[in-house]
């Protein structure tokens, strides 16, 4: 492994050694078809800390460095970095589920668990890596809940195949447990990952968004001040996420979708605010801001003091219910 890692990884830099006459997308074939499958295996290293945290520093270093495709590239290298990039996911994320998405988690090493949320964090931040899945009208309209939940067992009804729906839930598996780890780094880069997939896959993070709501709204009650200021913003951006869903409003405006989703008739986007409301009750005025402020980059567009003001009557109106 030490080898491995001196060949392929700059020791001063820390990033991807380019063979000579190499291209980009040569070294992404050599990757994805020969040493990928090698490093994964290592994840599970029930012996030897070093291989499961070297394998994964290499793998989140080729992730983030040579699958996406450069700005430059054509549709046919875009094409081929998107296949990479899901033949990737496809393989780390049961991995990594089964070593920080159970609990409790049997990788005791906190660093290396930080590793695997970062590559979590890299994979939905890669082009193709992680498919957007949109439940069905007969899913929601059956459902009672504004969340969809999906067994890991349950057959994808959205048209994907089972590996691309397999890989969704596995990381809201993920960041849902990882939202409970110990380790203060955890949590704070789960709250940036989910963000992150609130933005680059917003059907995804609504239909698995329950338990990933239920971590965060834990990790309100850390005694890391960073930690809850993270935590906050990210339930806030998921909030309006579900809710967004749910109610079939877009997340974009001039600041109607403050309106839509604080409507009183809109019961079923408001369940999912009372999340953050009941969260919101025991929350000094800087925390609430903070809160506040997450609801507001998930509705996005102007007005935010209107929408904010909006989003604070409504949690007030759902605590006194």
């Amino acid at each position: 492994m030490k080898r491995l890692v001196a060949a392929l990884q700059d020791s001063k830099t820390q990033s991807v050694v380019m063979p000579p006459n190499t291209s980009q997308g040569g070294l992404r074939s050599l990757f994805s078809t020969h040493l990928l499958p090698i490093l994964v295996r290592l994840f599970g290293d029930s012996e030897v800390d070093f291989c499961r945290e070297s394998s994964l520093r290499l793998v989140l270093m080729f992730v983030t460095e040579v699958l996406p495709a450069s700005k430059e590239a054509g549709a046919v290298e875009v094409a081929a970095a998107r296949a990479a990039a899901q033949t990737a996911a496809s393989l780390c994320v049961p991995k990594l589920v089964a070593r920080v998405g159970v609990q409790p988690s049997p990788e005791g090493t906190e660093e290396v668990r930080l590793l695997a949320i970062r590559l979590v964090a890299a994979l939905v931040n890669v082009p193709g890596a992680v498919a957007d899945s949109v439940p069905s009208a007969s899913t929601a309209s059956s459902s009672t809940m504004s969340i969809a939940i999906v067994d890991d067992d349950e057959s994808d009804e959205d048209g994907e195949s089972s590996s691309e729906a397999g890989v969704g839930r596995g990381i809201c598996t993920i960041l849902a447990r990882s939202l409970g780890d110990q380790y203060p780094e955890v949590k704070r880069e789960c709250c940036a990952t989910v963000r992150a997939l609130v933005t680059s896959c917003p059907a995804l993070a609504s239909r698995h968004g329950e338990p990933m709501l239920a971590g965060l709204v834990s990790a309100l009650g850390h005694q890391h001040a960073k930690t809850r200021q993270l935590a906050l913003t990210a339930l806030g951006q998921l909030v309006v996420c579900c809710a967004s869903a749910a109610a079939g409003v877009g997340s974009e405006g001039d600041g109607g979708g403050a309106s839509s989703l604080t409507s009183s008739g809109n019961e079923v986007a408001r369940s999912d605010l009372a999340v953050a409301a009941e969260a919101s009750a025991g929350l000094t005025g800087m925390e609430l801001d903070e809160l506040l402020l997450g609801v507001d980059v998930g509705l996005g567009g102007s007005k935010a003091s209107s929408r904010q003001a909006a989003m604070r009557k409504c949690f007030d109106d759902v605590r006194q219910l």
